[in-house]
């Protein structure tokens, strides 16, 4: 199962801030989000555990923009069936400086879906406007 969030960035003022002063920023506001999309997963889902968390590159040739990964396991239903789930979420900010993109995937453990999930994450383009940063 795939779902695919796009919704706006996190707020920043910047009037006159020197380049590396909003790079920082932007980097401190992206994390927060990270921290709160993992702490949603949690929440939501009783005995969830973190398995693994990474940098991840844009899905998209050309596109300079690094994103974060982090993956969970849970005991959950999927399609009406209690089974074990692998689930992992990728998180893009400030994407053509003004969005959030979010890719969550759940699958039973017992599957790997890492093939699929390459495959659908190269297959569907960024179609906003001056995403080369």
């Amino acid at each position: 199962m795939a779902t695919v969030y796009i919704y706006p960035a996190p707020p920043l003022t910047s009037v006159g801030s020197a380049p590396e002063i909003v790079a920082s920023a932007k980097t401190a506001l992206c994390k927060k989000e990270y921290e709160m999309r993992k702490r949603e997963i949690v929440d939501a889902h009783s005995g969830a555990r973190l398995i693994e968390e990474r940098d991840v590159p844009a899905p998209q040739f050309g596109v300079r923009k690094q994103g974060k990964m982090a993956a969970f396991e849970f005991a959950d239903r999927l399609r009406g069936q209690p089974q074990l789930l692998h689930s992992e979420f990728r998180l893009f900010c400030f994407v053509s400086e003004k969005w959030t993109l979010a890719y969550r995937f759940s699958s039973p453990r017992s599957v790997d879906a890492t093939g699929a999930i390459a495959a659908f994450m190269m297959q569907l383009p960024w179609t906003l406007p001056a995403v080369t940063q």
